[in-house]
């Protein structure tokens, strides 16, 4: 079946502003006008076939989602093989400031599903490898029966969303994603074709 993959960076956060440090964050104001920008223009991009909306479970990527999801009438689905890369230095495992699923659900009335309750989260950290193996089984999720729907739209994080194009087209090369950035894979039943590549051009 074919199908129309999106790969969505969050929009500015106030960590990528220089405005506060954290691992789980919120947009900056000006990530939140990002977000509304590429909300507008996946609008435009979008036809009548069934989309699902899937989100990394961290605050910045479901505040992206939302923003997207508001101007494309989309519920949200969390994902957390979508998550930021959880690499040695970045964070210390057993004490990870993360909300669990079932709180971030009920702060955002476009999530939808039913999740557990805990920890989602790895509990020891990433390598490289274990990142790319990630990329790897989300791919054949989303390629598989798992997701029906003919357009997948994936709110991620700048390394993951690169993990993820390279698992989905092994010939791209994206070494740096930009804050809402959208990336569209098309799947025509045995490859993956590049259709835009990070465009931002709706931010300017």
């Amino acid at each position: 079946m074919n199908k129309d993959l999106y790969l969505i960076r969050h929009g500015q956060s106030l960590a990528n502003a220089g405005i506060a440090d954290g691992f789980d964050v919120p947009l900056s104001p000006h990530g939140r006008v990002q977000a509304g920008r590429c909300g507008e223009f996946m609008a435009a991009q979008l036809d009548s076939r069934p989309i699902r909306m899937i989100s990394s479970p961290f605050l910045r990527t479901v505040q992206t989602a939302d923003l997207i999801a508001s101007r494309c009438e989309l519920r949200i689905h969390l994902e957390p093989a979508l998550h930021e890369l959880f690499l040695e230095g970045w964070f210390t495992p057993g004490n990870v400031p993360l909300l669990p699923m079932p709180d971030l659900a009920a702060a955002f009335p476009r999530v939808v599903g039913t999740y557990p309750d805990g920890a989602w989260w790895p509990e020891v950290p990433e390598s490289k490898e274990d990142v790319a193996r990630r990329a790897a089984c989300l791919r054949n999720r989303l390629l598989g029966r798992e997701f029906p729907e003919e357009v997948v739209i994936c709110v991620s994080h700048a390394g993951f969303v690169a993990a993820l194009a390279e698992a989905l087209c092994p010939e791209i090369a994206m070494p740096d994603v930009g804050n809402a950035s959208v990336t569209h894979l098309h799947w025509d039943g045995h490859h993956c074709h590049p259709i835009l590549r990070q465009e931002q051009g709706f931010l300017k």
